[in-house]
C-alpha cells in the first residue's frame, strides 16, 4: 500500500522531551535524597492522566511538605532550558524534509497540550512541514484512544490505511494502530523496555534506519 501521509508523536520521537523530563524531575528528587527510578517513572510515559504517577504528588507525600511556587518555578525553568538544548532525533528531520519533498502531507498527533507542541515545533523550526497538529486540547479522547489518530488523517484529507505513525510509546502505539495505521516503533531511553503492543509494523533503534524510498515502498 503507498503512502501519502506520514503522522509523528512529538515528545520522545521527535526531541527526546521524555528523557529531559525525567533528567529535570531526578535533579528535585536527588536533591531531597528521595529514589527516582525509571520503571517507576515508565508509569506515566505517554499519559494524559497522572493518576499513575505523578512526580510532583509524590514527592510531597514523600517529604511530607508542599514545594514552594520557587522551587516548581527553577524545576520548570530548568526542564524548558534542557529542552531547548535537545537535539532532533537521528533521521527525523531527513525523512521530513524528504516527506515534504516529495509532496507527501505531515500531522502531529501527541497528548501533550497545544501551546507545548506548538513552542517546540516553531522552536525548532517545523512548524511551516506540519498541515495539521492534533494535541489532547483538540480531541475528546487522548491516546491511547484512536481519535486522535483518525482526525489527523482525516485533516490531512488521507484514509488512515495510507499513512504511517511513528511513536516512541506503547500508548501512543496503541492509538494509532486502534486507528488502522501502519505504526513505526522507535523506543527511547525511557521506554525501550516497555512492553509494546501487537500489530507494529516495525520497530528501529532510530529512523536513521529506515530510508526514505523503503517507507514509500510501504516496508
Amino acid at each position: 500500500m503507498a503512502v501519502d501521509a506520514l503522522i509523528f508523536d512529538m515528545d520522545g520521537t521527535i526531541i527526546d522531551t521524555e528523557t529531559a523530563d525525567f533528567n529535570s524531575w531526578k535533579e528535585v528528587y536527588d536533591r531531597y535524597n528521595v529514589d527516582l527510578t525509571v520503571d517507576t517513572w515508565r508509569l506515566r510515559v505517554g499519559w494524559v492522566n497522572l493518576a499513575m504517577f505523578d512526580p510532583l504528588l509524590h514527592l510531597q507525600s514523600t517529604i511530607k511538605r508542599v514545594l514552594s511556587e520557587t522551587e516548581l518555578r527553577e524545576h520548570h525553568e530548568r526542564y524548558m532550558a534542557n529542552c531547548g538544548n535537545l537535539p532532533i532525533l537521528p533521521g527525523v528531520l531527513e525523512m521530513i524534509q524528504h516527506a515534504h519533498a516529495h509532496g507527501l502531507k505531515l500531522g502531529i498527533a501527541s497528548n501533550s497540550d497545544k501551546w507545548w507542541v506548538e513552542h517546540w515545533l516553531q522552536y525548532y523550526k517545523l512548524r511551516p512541514y506540519f498541515q495539521c497538529v492534533y494535541t489532547r486540547d483538540d480531541v475528546a479522547n487522548p491516546k491511547p484512544h484512536p481519535e486522535m489518530y483518525q482526525a489527523a488523517a482525516a485533516c490531512l484529507g488521507v484514509p488512515v490505511e495510507r499513512c504511517v505513525a511513528f511513536e516512541d510509546s506503547p500508548v501512543g502505539m496503541q492509538a494509532a494502530i486502534s486507528a488502522g495505521i501502519r505504526t513505526v516503533a522507535i523506543p527511547n531511553w525511557v521506554t525501550m523496555n516497555m512492553t509494546r503492543p501487537e500489530g507494529l509494523s516495525l520497530t528501529l533503534e532510530t529512523l536513521a534506519e529506515l530510508p526514505f524510498d523503503k517507507l514509500m515502498t510501504g516496508f
